[in-house]
């Protein structure tokens, strides 16, 4: 499996990582760790996470949930190509990045 990482979604981690260190030292470094983890399982399982719901299931865009924080890892599969599409926060318009899957 390859990985590509959405332009969108480098932004989406790297604005929640400043937050949460704002928010206490090293938080953020454990909210990256914690991205990290979710990525590998991805590529390790790609179909072991759910179809985004409301997602045309013919998209095979699927739905990684951290453990530690209220964040989702949104990814495409196609093919051997995971494209990572955002890491969205769960409560906070959790689907702004649709557009993305185009």
């Amino acid at each position: 499996m390859r990985r590509k990482l959405h332009p969108g979604a480098r932004t989406d981690l790297i604005d929640a990582q400043r937050w949460y260190d704002s928010k206490e030292r090293g938080l953020g470094r454990r909210f990256r760790q914690s991205v990290d983890e979710g990525v590998a399982r991805v590529m390790r399982l790609p179909l072991a996470a759910p179809l985004w719901p409301g997602i045309d299931t013919e998209l095979n865009v699927r739905k990684y949930v951290l453990r530690r924080f209220p964040y989702s890892i949104a990814y495409l599969l196609q093919g051997d190509v995971i494209t990572i599409l955002a890491v969205a926060h769960q409560r906070r318009q959790p689907d702004y990045w649709l557009d993305r899957i185009g």
